[in-house]
């Protein structure tokens, strides 16, 4: 009797089975630990059939292939098409390595091209920062210069008055001592 909707299930080659739980794939296999699970997913198996996709074997490994060549199983013609094969397989690999190294030598001269702009603009920056100080400190000489110009300026004239001033006070100091003093 089947107590759960597993959904879309797979089964495997070797009679396992792929559910989803929490929508993440569960292996079940038929074995003591999940054996009222797998009952339970095999009776929805054959309950549900439409539900069941069947994963195809995986293909025989490469070193398998290699030593049915060798033991003569295959023959010669299977020894040709096993070079052939690994010959293509190293062509391409090495084909990949080639692209790959193409493609780094193309990166490192991007990076060296860009390194080279970035120093070219960050020399630009200072070189205008430099200007912009120069001209703000020349800007700064200029207003200081105007500035201790008008101050001496004030100054002399300031002097000038003072010493206007200086003079006339003496020269009635000595205008009122010669009316005080008798002539002689």
């Amino acid at each position: 009797m089947v107590t759960a909707n597993y959904g879309d299930i797979a089964k495997r080659p070797d009679g396992s089975f792929v559910i989803k739980q929490g929508d993440l794939p569960y292996h079940v296999l038929d074995n003591e630990e999940n054996a009222e699970l797998y009952a339970d997913v095999l009776a929805y198996a054959e309950a549900n059939p439409h539900r069941v996709k069947q994963e195809p074997s995986p293909p025989e490994p490469l070193h398998k292939q290699s030593s049915n060549a060798k033991n003569g199983s295959a023959g010669e013609e299977g020894d040709c098409e096993m070079s052939e094969l690994l010959g293509e397989r190293m062509a391409r690999i090495e084909a990949g390595f080639e692209f790959v190294q193409k493609g780094l030598a193309g990166i490192r001269a991007t990076i060296i091209i860009t390194a080279i702009a970035a120093l070219g603009i960050a020399i630009a920056i200072m070189i205008g920062f430099a200007t912009i100080q120069e001209s703000h400190v020349q800007k700064l000489i200029d207003a200081h210069q105007k500035t201790s110009e008008a101050r001496m300026d004030e100054f002399r004239r300031d002097s000038d008055r003072n010493y206007d001033l200086a003079l006339r006070a003496l020269e009635r100091s000595i205008a009122a001592e010669t009316k005080e003093r008798p002539a002689e």
